[in-house]
């Protein structure tokens, strides 16, 4: 999840995208183990494709993730994992980069 997101909103703008692709969707999500239904759901983001939402959080992946694995917990502060009850994990686990997260520019797991 992007902290600067608002609920069922991408604050995300193309260029975010681009290092962090978001989990999209053209029907309903699947869900996999352990995910709350009642939480799940989807967004329009700008370009109008659907972004898959968990607790209200568009969710994305994350370009460095090239397994789509969940290596870390947190990215430049500002981007988290999303646990099953809806809320960001925190704790050690921060990405240590030289590059800035994209959402530095003004405005980016699945997170």
């Amino acid at each position: 999840m992007f902290t600067k997101d608002e609920a069922n909103k991408s604050n995300c703008d193309a260029s975010c995208l681009a290092k962090w692709p978001p989990l999209l969707t053209q029907g309903s999500p699947k869900l996999g183990a352990g995910v709350d239904a009642s939480k799940i759901g989807s967004a329009m983001l700008a370009d109008g494709t659907k972004i898959v939402t968990y607790n209200g959080m568009p969710l994305y992946y994350w370009i460095k993730d090239t397994n789509r694995e969940i290596p870390l917990v947190s990215v430049g502060s500002v981007w988290f994992v999303v646990s099953p009850d809806g809320k960001k994990v925190e704790g050690p686990g921060e990405a240590k980069s030289t590059e800035t997260p994209a959402s530095a520019p003004a405005a980016a797991a699945a997170a």
